[in-house]
């Protein structure tokens, strides 16, 4: 989190101010979220979800929409978004480079994301993600 805020108050001297602004406020923005959401879960325990079990189950174990099919749709949406992103500079290198860079990242959370879920919810995971793809609808 601290990199990512040194990185946003980093500026590029070629970079338009606007850019720079823009993108200093979302970062600044995002890491003050997490701050604040886990300075909550901390310090304001009213504020709990409860039951907990509950609460873990619903928000980590969802099998309607895109979760039907797939384990993590967010990341195949991402890799989507990079091939585009490399289509679009009109390259196929640029699609190697940008479609590598995420999936080592992607295969390594889904690795270490799966093994967090089956040793906290154990069984009903297990059965949940028997029954679905990790990234690629009907592949893997």
């Amino acid at each position: 989190m601290a990199a990512e805020l040194r990185q946003a108050l980093k500026r590029r001297p070629e970079a338009p101010w606007v850019e720079w602004g823009s993108e200093t406020v979302l970062r600044v923005a995002v890491v003050a979220g997490v701050l604040v959401a886990v300075l909550a879960e901390r310090k304001v325990p009213a504020a709990a979800i409860g039951p907990a079990a509950l609460a873990a189950w619903l928000g980590l174990v969802i099998s309607d929409g895109p979760y039907r099919v797939l384990r993590h749709p967010s990341y195949a949406g991402s890799l989507l978004a990079v091939i585009g992103i490399g289509m679009f500079l009109g390259n196929w290198l640029s699609v190697l480079a940008l479609t590598l860079g995420l999936l080592i990242r992607i295969l390594y959370r889904i690795r270490v994301e799966g093994q967090a879920l089956l040793r906290e919810l154990g069984d009903p995971y297990r059965d949940y993600a028997a029954t679905r793809k990790r990234l690629v609808p009907y592949v893997w």
